[in-house]
């Protein structure tokens, strides 16, 4: 089986179970703040479809939209299951096409991989970051 953590924006994001390439579970939820709710949001996915972690040969990552921080956060959490379990990891950043038309290609890629490899981030949005224009003056003794 393979999970798909499909965030489609700041505020909502969607477990999908995939098995024999269709998928079989679906779990929409709320981000919360913090990004808490992923992991909260996965126990509750794998206790209603009673579904173990150990079971899972795949992680894929579909970030529609989302912030930077979100977009780290999220990518360590995967990047964590994936590589405490050996799972491989695939992901795609803002894309335009529909999740359900890269769903093939992406799993593909998991069915060739064998191994964990990291997933790096890709953020291609103008980065918001304000530096301060206050100058402060250290003295080291």
């Amino acid at each position: 089986m393979i999970l798909v953590l499909n965030i489609l924006n700041r505020n909502n994001g969607s477990y999908l179970l995939i098995k024999d390439d269709e998928i079989i579970f679906n779990h929409n939820f709320i981000l919360v703040k913090g990004e808490e709710s992923i992991l909260k949001e996965l126990n509750i996915f794998f206790k209603k479809n009673k579904i173990l972690l150990k079971n899972i040969q795949g992680l894929i990552l579909f970030i529609k939209e989302s912030s930077l921080t979100q977009v780290k956060v999220i990518v360590t959490i995967i990047n964590i299951l994936g590589w405490n379990f050996n799972i491989p990891v695939e992901g795609k950043f803002y894309f335009s096409e529909n999740y359900r038309d890269l769903l093939p290609i992406f799993i593909r890629k998991i069915k060739v991989s064998k191994k964990f490899k990291y997933l790096f981030i890709k953020y291609k949005q103008k980065l918001n970051i304000t530096l301060s224009k206050k100058k402060i003056n250290y003295i080291l003794e």
